[in-house]
């Protein structure tokens, strides 16, 4: 009844807010909401041996009627009158969405709701993404107001990932998260959406690195190729290939970023293409090699290095690229390395076989085959 009351005040504020620009009767009943309901949680409400399922559901729905009416009573005077929207209301539409957001997942979490936490955050990016898309359409709204709504959208859409998923799942959905964010840059011209490509490409990287520990150094025994951990390193491939297509498509000399033209982002995402792939292989090489035929390990990946260089430098040949002279004596590197570290295991193997220890399946530590790729074969 005591939340009732003050949602009826707080309507009733909104009414007030259409007609009427008063900050300061929004700023009062927004604070002392604020306290009314975190005082709520914070008095022992939620203690364990006081919770009550059907309060704390009745205090999720009081929350989210509390959100909607701060929201549009931040907004709504705004974009009726075509005002500008100033650092008071971004103050509290950011604070009203983020605390919310705090007060949805601790309820949710004393309601044993976690499982659905993922898509609590993702209906939160789809709120702010409804309102930016009619706010966007609406010429009388503040553009601030609008790329405010897509930047929280955005972040929603990142958060509900590690929120809902684990492990390579995370990594997979920030990969078409990337590409899609850059696609709808490109059809919306909203210039905060390709810093926000690059931005959970980023994470993408980050992600994939980490599954690569996790998985390759690890204890799990992997099938050869179908595993979670290459396969998400080909997606990865794809992600950065089809961002890279896009940034093509771009005027060579359009500036994206500060210090960075169009040309210049393609040729970062060029080199993160090579890297992301050639990790990508040769850590599946490594591994399966390492586990069916370990005394190989070494001329296996010698030989994928050298031939990996090879072909970038018949490609770039071809297509005449600047990076042939680096592409050259690295590859110079790669087929005197391949010759030292092949003339060493090869003696291994004949002298492993001579006296009968040559071993078809076995194991050896990511140490050890890291070792083998820096020309240190014994440990």
């Amino acid at each position: 009844m005591f939340f009732s009351w003050v949602l009826t005040l707080n309507v009733g504020m909104l009414v007030l807010a259409y007609f009427k620009k008063w900050n300061l009767v929004n700023i009062i009943c927004y604070f002392i909401t604020i306290l009314i309901f975190a005082g709520w949680m914070g008095s022992g409400a939620l203690e364990a041996d006081r919770i009550q399922l059907p309060d704390v559901k009745t205090a999720l729905i009081f929350a989210s009627l509390y959100y909607l009416v701060f929201f549009l009573m931040n907004v709504i005077n705004n974009v009726r009158n075509g005002m500008r929207f100033g650092g008071l209301e971004i103050g509290i539409l950011l604070s009203n969405t983020f605390l919310y957001y705090a007060f949805g997942m601790v309820l949710m979490h004393k309601l044993g709701w976690n499982n659905w936490q993922g898509l609590f955050t993702a209906l939160m990016a789809v709120f702010n993404c409804l309102f930016a898309y009619f706010l966007f359409r609406n010429n009388r709204a503040d553009r601030t107001l609008v790329y405010l709504l897509i930047g929280l959208v955005l972040t929603f859409m990142s958060l509900a990932a590690p929120v809902q998923l684990e492990g390579n799942y995370i990594t997979l959905f920030w990969s078409a998260e990337a590409v899609l964010i850059f696609w709808l840059y490109r059809k919306s011209g909203i210039v905060q959406m390709r810093y926000a490509s690059m931005g959970v490409l980023v994470l993408m990287v980050f992600s994939l690195v980490m599954d690569w520990w996790q998985l390759y150094a690890g204890s799990v025994d992997l099938r050869p190729v179908l595993n979670k951990a290459f396969v998400t390193g080909i997606v990865a491939v794809v992600a950065v290939f089809l961002l890279l297509r896009q940034v093509r498509a771009e005027e060579e000399e359009k500036k994206l970023f500060p210090g960075f033209t169009a040309g210049g982002v393609a040729r970062v995402l060029q080199i993160l293409f090579v890297v992301v792939l050639f990790c990508t292989a040769e850590l599946e090489i490594g591994e399966q090699v390492d586990k069916w035929y370990p005394v190989l390990t070494p001329v296996a990946m010698s030989a994928f290095i050298f031939g990996y260089l090879a072909a970038l430098l018949l490609i770039a040949r071809k297509r005449e690229d600047k990076s042939t002279g680096v592409l050259m004596v690295l590859a110079l590197f790669a087929a005197i390395a391949h010759i030292g570290i092949y003339n060493f295991s090869i003696i291994r193997v004949r002298t492993e076989v001579l006296e009968e220890r040559f071993r078809w399946r076995g194991s050896c530590s990511i140490t050890y085959r890291w070792h083998c790729y820096a020309g240190c074969w014994w440990k």
